[in-house]
């Protein structure tokens, strides 16, 4: 019989091998990855141990970049994975009451998401929270997202 996934993540994070799993594309990338990834790592090991998570949902390698260019651009630092009622958010401004969810068409195409997008839409409002969503399916595309859309991120971000 095999472990399960939370058996698996209580060894890991009492190894210390507790890491995000998606690294790549770039040399540069990668020290971004594993830089932005001890620092995730470290939050999530300390929701496991305050029981607030039961699995692991690892951040993707566009939405860590993302993150990672917004305090390049702007000198801001995100606060990542944010958890609002049971609920996951890709970034919290952490001077206001702004949410950011980075969106890939893959994920968020499914008519199960969809409903999910809209419960969190919900959730983040009634919680007096504005959240925005922006459509980021690689980490290709960041830095055009971020040129585009500069001076929305700057309000956001104020």
């Amino acid at each position: 019989m095999g472990k399960t996934q939370s058996k698996i993540l209580q060894e890991k994070i009492k190894n210390d091998e507790f890491k995000i799993w998606n690294k790549g594309l770039t040399k540069e990338i990668d020290e971004r990855l594993i830089k932005s990834g001890e620092k995730i790592s470290q939050i999530w090991k300390e929701k496991w141990a305050n029981g607030d998570v039961k699995c692991f949902i690892s951040p993707s390698k566009s939405e860590i970049e993302f993150g990672n260019k917004i305090k390049e651009i702007f000198g801001i630092e995100l606060k990542s994975s944010y958890w609002l009622k049971g609920k996951i958010y890709d970034y919290r401004v952490p001077h206001n009451m702004n949410l950011i969810e980075t969106d890939g068409t893959y994920w968020h195409s499914t008519q199960k998401q969809i409903e999910n997008d809209k419960y969190k839409n919900q959730l983040a409002k009634n919680s007096g929270y504005t959240l925005y969503r922006f459509k980021l399916d690689s980490v290709n595309e960041v830095e055009k997202l971020v040129q585009e859309n500069y001076s929305l991120l700057e309000k956001i971000l104020q």
